[in-house]
């Protein structure tokens, strides 16, 4: 339960990066 909700934050927050690359810079763990 709890990695799935985290995989979901993670994938939001990853193309929420990918889209600003200002939110990528200061978020390591978007930077794959």
């Amino acid at each position: 339960m709890m990695e799935t909700l985290l995989v979901g934050l993670g994938l939001m927050m990853c193309t929420d990066g990918w889209r600003n690359k200002r939110a990528a810079n200061g978020r390591p763990l978007v930077n794959l």
